[in-house]
This record gives structure tokens, sequence and C-alpha cells, in this order.
């Protein structure tokens, strides 16, 4: 192996240990609160001034485990820290963690996926290789049984993996912002906050059903242009 390889190799293995003594910390003090936003929200608080860390952290870890919905925590966040800092909290988050585990994928290739994803997301690793772009961009944009598993599976493809993370965190930027909205409002504007949230979900989809074709077109001719 070469000095390269060898780097490659040793920081692979800090990162994975790293997630490891995460899990550890994490599901010891998360794992009974998992589908309440309202008490995650509560322990996340009692960590003060580090709860800005804390959160950051615990959804870097439901990116690569999932065992918190990224739903429920881009809620609790805007429960924690209001529209904005929730938001961009989340959105680096997802950028840091997405990148992360697009890393490891393609470091060790397609084992590493029946470690972390579910069946019904493996399912989906010939299709986003066939189909690329297109596919990873729908995914990134819409509620889907793959969810944050998208990460592992992009990672997988040829794509330049600057590419993958920019278009993966440009599409997160609405589904994130709807629901750290909703958490932000939800104690004081009740039903209709998630009323406004869901309006804005069903106009983004409608959006993307009619302009898909022109979406993926410009995004293959950019790729086939400039790489």
């Amino acid at each position: 192996m070469t000095r390269k390889q060898i780097l490659g190799v040793i920081s692979t293995l800090v990162i994975i240990a790293v997630i490891i003594l995460i899990s550890i910390i994490f599901v010891s003090n998360f794992k009974s609160i998992i589908n309440d936003p309202v008490v995650v929200r509560e322990t996340i608080q009692r960590y003060g001034i580090m709860a800005y860390l804390v959160y950051f952290l615990l959804y870097i870890f439901q990116i690569f485990f999932a065992p918190i919905p990224g739903q429920i925590l881009n809620i609790v966040s805007g429960m924690l820290f209001g529209a904005f800092k929730g938001f961009l909290i989340s959105w680096l988050a997802v950028i840091i963690g997405g990148s992360l585990a697009m890393l490891v994928s393609r470091f060790f290739g397609k084992r590493i996926i029946n470690l972390f994803l579910e069946e019904n997301a493996i399912n989906f690793e010939r299709e986003i290789t066939r189909r690329g772009l297109p596919l990873i961009l729908f995914l990134a944009l819409f509620p889907n049984p793959v969810g944050d598993g998208l990460f592992y599976l992009a990672g997988l493809t040829t794509l330049p993996l600057k590419i993958l993370i920019f278009v993966i965190a440009l599409c997160r930027i609405p589904g994130i912002l709807i629901y750290v909205i909703a958490g932000d409002k939800t104690l004081s504007l009740g039903l209709k906050g998630w009323l406004i949230g869901g309006l804005g979900s069903l106009l983004a989809i409608i959006f993307y059903l009619i302009f898909n074709r022109k979406i993926e077109r410009l995004f293959e001719c950019y790729i086939k242009e400039n790489f």
C-alpha cells in the first residue's frame, strides 16, 4: 500500500471509531425518546450552552444510523433555536454528515450499505447507480423510503463528490425549512403551522412533476460540459 492509501485507511478508521463513540453516547441518552419532538427538545435543552453541539452531533449520528427520523430533528431544531438558527444548524449537519456518509460508502463500496441500511433502501442501489443524478435529485428533494440512506447510495456512483454534495445540500433546503418552521411555529400557530408546511410540500411536489424533465436535462448538460 502507498502512503496515501495508508493515510486513507487510518482516516476512515478514525471516522468510524468516532461514529461508534458518538453512537454509544447518544443511544444511552436518546433511545427511549426518539419519536417525540417535545421530549427530544427537553432532553437537548438540559445541555445548556452545549445544546447546539449536542443537536449538531445527534443530527450527524442519525444520518449514519437513523435512530431518530430526520423530520423529527428538524422540528426539534425549530422548537429549540428558532427558524433561522434551526435551519442553519440542521442544514450544515446534513452537509457534513452526508459528506462523511458518502466518503465512507465510496471508500468501502457496496459492502458498507449492508451494515447501515435497511433492505428497502438497499433495493434502490441499482436504480440510483443506473439513473444517476436525476434520481438522486428527486430522492433528495422529496420524502422517500430511502431517507438519509441516499447519502450511502449516492456515494456508490461515479459522480464527483462535490457535485453530489452540492445537489443534495441544495435539494434538502425546502424539506428542512418546512419542518424547522413548523417546529418554530407549532406552539404558537398549532394546526395552522402544520397546514402551511403541508401546503409547501404539496407545491414543491407539483413543481417537480411539471418541470422534472427540464430540471434533469439542465443537470445532465452541466455535468457533460464541466466534468
